[in-house]
């Protein structure tokens, strides 16, 4: 009886043992992939700051030549005006000069 408890105990101590090294190698796996989690995070940081740059910097860009390209519109619009107002001018002058020979030559 003593010699069966005896062997129960160290069957039972032996799977004891393979359990703590089964839980201290997973504790090591565990501890690895969060290191390397972190360092992927640290990695992916980086990239989200770099990205968030050239995110600015693309909005100042944009920013910018929006701006450009409203003035430049505002100034040919400002020019079509003028050259509107010229036309009529010169056509109403023209009709003018016309009227004017039609009676002269009529009279």
């Amino acid at each position: 009886r003593i010699e069966s408890l005896k062997l129960d105990l160290d069957t039972t101590k032996d799977k004891l043992c393979r359990n703590l090294t089964d839980l201290t190698s997973a504790s090591r796996k565990i501890s690895e992939v969060e290191l390397q989690k972190t360092m992927v995070e640290a990695e992916l940081g980086k990239h989200v700051e770099y990205l968030e740059s050239e995110l600015k910097g693309v909005r100042a860009t944009f920013s910018e030549r929006l701006s450009s390209l409203t003035s430049e519109r505002d100034s040919l619009a400002s020019k079509i005006s003028e050259l509107e107002f010229e036309k009529e001018s010169v056509e109403t002058e023209l009709q003018l000069r016309i009227q004017f020979l039609q009676s002269d030559h009529d009279s």
